[in-house]
């Protein structure tokens, strides 16, 4: 989830060209930084409680 964000982001972003309806689309921006954020929450809440043993 946390690498589909990245891209969908990049591409949005005109970071990762290539032919795709992505590329340039400011939506993209968004959904790929909602997926990161996601992702993000859901990696802290799976290793936070390992790391506070």
């Amino acid at each position: 989830m946390l690498l589909a964000g990245a891209t969908f982001t990049g591409q949005g972003l005109r970071i990762i060209r290539g032919g795709s309806f992505m590329v340039g689309d400011p939506a993209w921006v968004v959904i790929g930084s909602v997926l990161v954020v996601a992702a993000a929450i859901a990696l802290w809440a799976i290793l936070w409680p390992r790391a506070r043993r």
